[in-house]
């Protein structure tokens, strides 16, 4: 398996919906998120990018054993994100980070529950799911 630092378009979509969707769908992962990128109020959209970038830095230096610094990051809006965009870059982040110790890392953790929910979120509104029959 390969590992590559995503760009920060991949970071800013992830944002963009985290802040536009995120809050007001999955309001519980929302408020775990922001506590544990320790996100300022005055300034989450950076905050939560970064933490999100240091993740995949850290586990592609662990991956090929290097020392690659952090990039700086300043958030750019991209809105508006859709669930099934934000699900794919979502699941891109996490594999690229699936190296090393990152996966047991609470941040890894809380990506891995925000990805299941938004599936099944997706997929309740779809039509096949509406017609399928329950039981």
């Amino acid at each position: 398996m390969s590992a590559y630092i995503v760009d920060n378009v991949t970071i800013d979509r992830i944002v963009t919906w985290i802040e536009d969707r995120m809050r007001i769908i999955f309001p519980v992962l929302y408020d775990r998120l922001m506590k544990e990128v320790r996100a300022p109020f005055y300034n989450r959209e950076d905050a939560i990018g970064l933490a999100l970038l240091a993740m995949n830095v850290r586990a592609v230096n662990e991956r090929y054993r290097e020392t690659n610094p952090v990039p700086a990051y300043r958030y750019v809006c991209r809105g508006p994100v859709t669930d099934i965009q934000a699900l794919k870059s979502l699941q891109c982040l996490r594999y690229q980070c699936s190296e090393g110790s990152v996966p047991e890392s609470k941040l890894y953790t809380l990506i891995n529950d925000i990805i299941s929910d938004l599936a099944q979120h997706i997929v309740s509104f779809l039509p096949q799911y509406e017609a399928a029959e329950w039981g």
